[in-house]
């Protein structure tokens, strides 16, 4: 994938030599066409895993091809192909049912009408991308609630229909669900987020940037998600430290969660995540102007395998905090403060 100085005079030959192929990225190659991508999938019955990302050879038409060609898929990425539509999706629904992940973000053309003829047609479906997918409202969801009770990975970001009705149907129905992002779906409220915590109980990473969520929400989150390893909350400005600091003491295996613009946030907060969470990896702390040299200090002590660390908008951090980075060796690998 990405190699973009590829053309098909390379491709086919290759594709060709390799009747028996299971798994092909095409990713980002402007060079392949509809006949390239039909070629591929003629050639090679036994594909089990497709990637055509950002490909203009991925449209309806091919993939109605490839589905008939290649009925053992597993796994097709079609992220930001603009040609992708309803058809797509239900053809693959028809013909794939082995189908295990699916990935239509920023596909335009996918609606509810699509979605719930796909679902039906793939009761193993684990994972599935929808995000920036405009159309996309609670009936579509409802409808892959009830189908695939295997799903274990679900992003919505941005798909601006999209409500607590959706996530009540997954944590009635999704008990499997791992991983839920939600960012941008201003929607959902701290109904969703109590329903998922308390229907999913293995869920692992749960974005929900700029959502209608506070601190009982946060709180449901640290009491019956014990395994959570990433949470983003940025911009749900009702959320305080308290709630945070409860988040943590639950939630011991955290790895990465971000508080950007969570402008209560202070240096006790910061304090009690270094202290209950001794995996965290990633911490961004972006416009929250409570904090201060203080607040770095802790993380930079009590963090031992801190590698990403933004405090971008953190207008009483001095350069005294970026003094103590710089002392004894750290894992940090980003460190922004822009």
């Amino acid at each position: 994938s990405e190699c973009r100085q590829l053309t098909p005079a390379s491709i086919i030959p290759l594709v060709a030599s390799c009747p028996k192929l299971q798994v092909i990225s095409l990713a980002g190659i402007s060079a392949v066409k509809e006949d390239v991508v039909e070629h591929v999938a003629s050639t090679c019955p036994a594909l089990r895993e497709v990637d055509l990302r950002d490909c203009p050879g991925a449209t309806d038409n091919t993939i109605k091809f490839m589905a008939t060609c290649c009925p053992g898929l597993r796994a097709i990425i079609l992220r930001n192909c603009e040609d992708v539509s309803d058809a797509s999706v239900i053809a693959l629904g028809r013909m794939t049912r082995e189908l295990r992940t699916l990935d239509v973000t920023d596909c335009s053309g996918v609606t509810d009408h699509g979605m719930e003829i796909f679902v039906s047609g793939c009761p193993y479906l684990e994972s599935l991308c929808l995000g920036a997918c405009e159309d996309i409202t609670d009936a579509a969801i409802i409808a892959l609630a009830s189908a695939c009770p295997l799903l274990r990975h679900l992003d919505l970001s941005f798909c601006k229909h999209i409500t607590d009705t959706s996530v009540l149907a997954l944590a009635a129905q999704c008990a499997s669900l791992r991983s839920l992002v939600l960012g941008g779906c201003r929607q959902i409220s701290d109904v969703g987020v109590r329903a998922i915590a308390q229907g999913c109980r293995e869920l692992r990473s749960l974005e929900v940037q700029e959502a209608d969520v506070s601190d009982a929400g946060v709180r449901v989150l640290g009491e019956c998600c014990p395994q959570l390893e990433v949470v983003d909350i940025t911009y749900c400005w009702k959320v305080t430290g308290p709630a945070v600091r409860a988040l943590g003491e639950g939630c011991r295996h955290l790895r990465s969660i971000s508080l950007r613009g969570c402008w209560t946030i202070g240096n006790r907060t910061l304090e009690s995540l270094a202290r209950s969470c001794a995996e965290l990896t990633v911490l961004d702390v972006t416009d929250c102007p409570r904090l201060t040299d203080e607040g770095v200090h802790v993380v930079v002590s009590g963090c031992p395998h801190i590698q990403h660390l933004s405090l971008q908008g953190c207008r009483a951090i001095t350069d005294a905090a970026l003094e103590i980075c710089t002392g004894p060796p750290l894992p940090l690998r980003s460190l922004s403060v822009a």
